[in-house]
């Protein structure tokens, strides 16, 4: 979200217990998902956060995370390189983690509010999906796979 201090980004995003932002939202969706299909599928969703602060990259799941350097995979694309990605397995484990590294923000005070990030914040959540290998599909019935 962007927008000047004050002007709801927060709010938007994470919202409150009664009335839930576009992120838990989202996750909640995420994770129905996950559970309509969990009898053809095997899921694996892991989670990772940073921070760009003054051009830097910071992780935000590990306490005192030094810069990290921003690589070009081949296959992947941009990477950050020794990103912390952690398994997560419903919608609550992610907001754990999400205040979790909110707590590791960089903060610095501005004329319109006193605990200002000051800084970019980026959670990717990343779903794997595996087919089942039914008993028939074992005998030779089929194929199993991901």
């Amino acid at each position: 979200a962007y927008g000047a201090t004050g002007s709801g980004k927060t709010y938007t995003m994470i919202g409150t217990r009664n009335d839930p932002g576009m992120m838990p939202l989202s996750l909640m969706d995420i994770f129905d998902a996950i559970r309509s299909m969990s009898g053809e599928y095997t899921f694996e969703v892991t989670c990772s956060y940073l921070e760009v602060y003054n051009e830097l990259i910071y992780d935000l799941l590990v306490n005192n995370s030094p810069s990290l350097d921003l690589r070009e995979d081949p296959e992947r694309g941009a990477t950050v390189s020794g990103l912390r990605r952690i398994s997560v397995t419903n919608a609550d484990n992610v907001l754990d983690v999400l205040r979790e590294g909110n707590a590791r923000r960089k903060t610095e005070p501005t004329e319109a509010n006193a605990v200002s990030s000051r800084s970019h914040a980026v959670m990717e959540i990343n779903v794997r999906r595996f087919s089942r290998v039914h008993p028939n599909d074992a005998a030779g019935g089929g194929a199993g796979g991901s």
